[in-house]
């Protein structure tokens, strides 16, 4: 027996459809045109095989026959196997609409996490950071009203994940780990948690407490990246149902991670930025823009702050 699939269900499905295609590879529309030449061919053998056989050319009509017939048998499985995969990857959502999902569900996590923290609007400290990645992902749509006090927010790739690179050549990824840091008068109330962006589930969820006097270090480190190195990016967008598809591969990958250390020796943190290397050059890829930069002064400040380093300013 079937469970019952809830509308919940109903609706992440429909959402892991629509949002899937945009990472797999649109199947070449001269594959397409081979096939239906092979289906045509194919049609006209077995035509040209019925009139052999009417003509007392038996044998040879009947080798025609099976022949023909197999290659038609071919080919029609072949046109099947090609509609089956387009569908599956096509018509592609646009980056536009990728982006505004991702921003309403950063926008959910935010407010999530604000709960789970026990941290209210009025609890968070102003921070120096103007950048809002909710907004801009919407295209400047902000998605709470929290005046000047809202968290700090950073997403980054969470593995396994799905990439493919959007028409404004920014890598998209199918999972995300999310960092919201609240700093609050007297620590930094952190939620992580990873988000599967096909079906907007959340999972891997925590929260920690830092307080300030405990912060060691904030710091954006460069790590090995091997577990990206094979990761084979899957298409880039085309406008035109695959023309333009390819495939990225890293020749040798480093993340760029943000972290935040205190003195027992644990850390918060989350992957920023993925830098591809070769014997030359390093080249980082455009990620969303979550204002790390920002980020980073922020909580410096709040940290010098707090340690009595800096006068707040009036």
């Amino acid at each position: 027996m079937r469970p019952v699939q809830t509308e919940q269900d109903k609706a992440a499905q429909l959402r892991k459809e629509r949002l899937g295609k945009y990472f797999r590879r649109t199947p070449s529309r001269n594959r397409n045109l081979l096939i239906i030449l092979g289906v045509v061919a194919s049609t006209i053998a077995i035509m040209i095989s019925f009139a052999a056989i009417s003509n007392s050319a038996g044998l040879f009509g009947l080798v025609l026959l099976a022949a023909s017939g197999y290659g038609a048998f071919k080919s029609v499985s072949a046109k099947l196997a090609y509609n089956k995969e387009y569908r599956a990857a096509e018509p592609k959502p646009s980056d536009v609409e990728m982006d505004r999902v991702l921003a309403s569900d950063l926008a959910n996590i935010e407010e999530r996490a604000r709960k789970m923290l026990g941290v209210t609007f009025d609890d968070l400290e102003l921070v120096d950071s103007e950048y809002d990645p909710i907004a801009s992902l919407d295209r400047g749509n902000p998605h709470l009203n929290r005046g000047d006090r809202r968290p700090l927010l950073l997403f980054g790739p969470q593995k396994p994940f799905d990439a493919a690179f959007g028409l404004d050549d920014v890598l998209r990824f199918s999972r995300y780990q999310i960092m919201a840091i609240y700093p609050t008068s007297y620590h930094f109330a952190i939620y992580l948690g990873v988000i599967d962006f096909l079906t907007g589930g959340i999972f891997q969820e925590e929260t920690q407490e830092y307080m300030y006097n405990d912060v060691v270090a904030v710091t954006i480190k460069s790590e090995p990246g091997a577990e990206f190195g094979s990761e084979l990016l899957r298409r880039k967008a085309g406008k035109d149902e695959g023309k333009n598809d390819n495939t990225f591969r890293f020749e040798k990958s480093m993340t760029r991670d943000f972290q935040i250390i205190v003195a027992s020796g644990h850390s918060a943190g989350v992957v920023v930025g993925i830098v591809n290397r070769d014997d030359e050059s390093e080249v980082p890829l455009q990620l969303h823009d979550h204002g790390i930069d920002d980020v980073i002064k922020a909580v410096r400040r709040m940290l010098r702050e707090k340690k009595g380093g800096v006068r707040k300013s009036d």
